[in-house]
């Protein structure tokens, strides 16, 4: 690693000097150590540890160097065997400090960083935990929300973790079910990497009124959510009639009630068409 502007040298006037209206003294200030300005903090694993972690270049005096830069490299000081740190590990500094803001861990354990710069000694973070990523909780999206009986919907999916956010380690299995006993569901989904927490199902359903689509993870059943969906009846495709009376004389007068039902075998309360007997 090279070292880069770290003898800085300031301009300070000095009053009383008679040397044409101003003197300046001239002080070096030289980078001593590194110090962690904002200490790593406790996270889900594979979730950025945020606030993102700093580093600053200080003095002798323990105040930060304006102006200096270099490079400032972590890792792990302690933690679990076999663990490595993810993110950007190798900073440059500006004007004294150097930013990680994309760090990340993926196995769940106590954690202590170390920093270190060319020419300066080694300075260790305080300790920290990575938490489990096992979410808890769904959410459950329903799109649209309000369909015709026969119709699909996209069932969005996220699993989120104990601080609010997507879980984007979740590798678990979901199946879908729903209040709809005739919906016809997409078998159950195992999360990859690639979906990072978030995965798209599908559900058709056909029973007309107010519907929930339900998604539980098969190993935990208590890891589950819903979503409500409307389902309408479709265009009237079969007409249903019922004789007042079983049997009457010729010439009496009855009455004939008429239904008419969709695809489904929902009322098609919505009909609006004439129908002749």
């Amino acid at each position: 690693m090279k070292r880069h502007g770290w003898l800085l040298v300031v301009a300070v006037l000095v009053a009383g000097c008679d040397c044409g209206g101003t003197d300046v003294e001239r002080e070096t200030q030289e980078v001593t150590r590194l110090v962690f300005s904002v200490q790593p903090t406790d996270c889900a694993a594979m979730h950025p540890i945020s606030p993102a972690v700093e580093v600053e270049l200080r003095d002798s005096g323990n105040d930060r160097v304006e102006g200096a830069d270099g490079l400032v490299a972590l890792s792990l000081a302690e933690g679990p065997e076999g663990a490595e740190l993810g993110g950007t590990v190798e900073v440059e500094a500006e004007d004294g400090t150097a930013i990680f803001d994309d760090l990340f861990l993926a196995v769940e354990g106590v954690y202590r960083l170390a920093a270190e710069s060319d020419g300066l000694p080694q300075v260790q973070s305080a300790l920290f935990e990575i938490k489990s990523s096992v979410p808890s909780r769904f959410s459950v999206e329903v799109s649209p929300d309000e369909i015709v009986a026969g119709d699909s919907v996209e069932v969005k999916i996220s699993a989120v973790d104990y601080q609010g956010e997507v879980d984007p380690g979740y590798r678990g299995t979901v199946a879908l079910s729903s209040s709809d006993e005739a919906a016809s569901l997409q078998e159950p989904y195992t999360f990859t990497v690639a979906d990072a927490g978030t995965a798209s199902l599908t559900a058709a359903l056909y029973t007309r009124g107010n519907q929930t689509v339900t998604a539980t993870d098969t190993l935990d059943s208590g890891l589950s959510n819903s979503a409500g969906v409307r389902v309408n009846a479709g265009e009237a495709k079969a007409l249903v009639a019922t004789a007042s009376e079983d049997e009457v004389a010729a010439g009496e007068a009855f009455s004939l009630d008429v239904e008419l039902f969709d695809a489904y075998g929902n009322e098609a309360r919505g009909y609006r068409g004439t129908v002749e007997v």
